[in-house]
């Protein structure tokens, strides 16, 4: 449902819209920025390293959407960029939501104390 992102809160009720953002905005199979050709929108990024999420990531399982509490394009990142930064702060609560992350390994105790050493 459209009216979930063009809400602009990036949090809509339905939990299924992940995949159609998905769908409407990568499209295509160049791996460049895409734009739709309706709604002029971009092709999302990820929100950790900042480079397009192409469809060949998507396709690949590079590509995710987070399981907490973000939605929409707010939830999409590349599969190693949110693990490494799950690693690197030591925990698996997202900076965005505050929720934890459900769909990330689980940071262990000894790295999370590692992590916050640095």
């Amino acid at each position: 449902d459209s009216s979930d992102v063009a809400n602009g809160s990036g949090v809509p009720d339905g939990q299924s819209e992940g995949n159609d953002l998905i769908n409407r905005l990568v499209g295509g199979g160049s791996g460049k920025l895409q734009r739709s050709p309706s709604s002029g929108a971009q092709a999302p990024v990820c929100l950790i390293c900042l480079d397009n999420l192409t469809s060949e990531d998507f396709e690949s399982g590079e590509a995710m959407a987070l399981e907490c509490q973000c939605r929409g394009e707010l939830a999409l990142r590349h599969r190693s960029c949110a693990i490494k930064w799950t690693r690197v702060k030591g925990d698996n609560i997202c900076d965005i939501c505050k929720a934890p992350i459900s769909n990330l390994p689980q940071v262990s105790p000894a790295r999370a104390h590692r992590a916050q050493r640095w």
